[in-house]
């Protein structure tokens, strides 16, 4: 089954792994990464967001969309998620 996790989550993980077991060679009650990994909790549902129509480039005559979340810029596509802050995108507010 595939948890959704976060990321700054797993990599605390993997540095508290290697402080204690390679670093420090720390033997007893050893687990491996993997275990660790398994243990973290899954990450809070997905935000929706949308795309708010922010202009027209006037050299190009693409349209500019700001997540409604984040209010990144996305310049070129409108994509089903911000990539800025992992929105999932339900549609846009033109």
């Amino acid at each position: 089954m595939n948890d959704l996790i976060s990321r700054q989550a797993a990599i605390d993980a993997v540095n508290t792994w290697f402080e204690l077991y390679v670093v420090n060679r720390t033997t007893a009650n050893a687990v491996s990464i993997q275990d660790m990994l398994r243990a973290l909790p899954s990450a809070q549902p997905q935000r929706k967001g949308h795309w708010v129509y922010a202009g027209t480039d006037f050299h190009t005559g693409d349209d500019w969309y700001t997540c409604s979340e984040c209010e990144a810029i996305d310049e070129y596509y409108m994509s089903p998620y911000c990539w800025h802050c992992g929105c999932r995108m339900e549609g846009d507010d033109e």
